[in-house]
């Protein structure tokens, strides 16, 4: 409950709500169990793009745009490709044991997991838009047939 509250107060105090839509959408939240930037998307008062914004401001989650990095393909290819299309994700970086990893979905837990599995390192997650990944995962990953 405190945790709703938190994320609500947080998207009041950052203009992404008014002071009302906080207020109808904590009573459906609490009432329903259900998300409260999911209420308020399903209701019509905050953009889906805008929570996705904010959860990872929240979250302090940074985010990079795959059109100004150079993938090293070996770094990449830590992962099958096969993750990487599943979880929309490719790694972009390793540094000291962390490998960077771009997501369209950061808070993923299944994925970081997965990637973690697979790699051997911790990972550190950072959004990035499907398009850019899917363009990487094209040009690091794919094999011609």
């Amino acid at each position: 409950m405190e945790e709703k509250h938190d994320f609500g107060q947080f998207l009041l105090s950052n203009s992404y709500i008014n002071a009302e839509e906080l207020t109808g959408g904590l009573k459906v939240s609490l009432k329903s169990g259900e998300p409260i930037g999911e209420v308020l998307v399903r209701k019509g008062s905050l953009p889906k793009v805008r929570l996705e914004e904010a959860v990872r401001k929240y979250l302090g989650i940074s985010e990079i745009s795959l059109t100004q990095v150079i993938i090293d393909p070996a770094v990449a290819g830590l992962i099958p490709e096969e993750i990487a299309l599943r979880y929309t994700l490719i790694p972009f970086e390793r540094r000291a044991g962390i490998l960077r990893v771009a997501m369209l979905e950061p808070t993923h837990e299944r994925a970081l997991r997965d990637v973690r599995m697979f790699t051997g390192l911790e990972v550190e997650p950072v959004f990035a838009k499907a398009e850019e990944i899917q363009t990487a995962i094209r040009q690091c990953l794919t094999v011609e047939q």
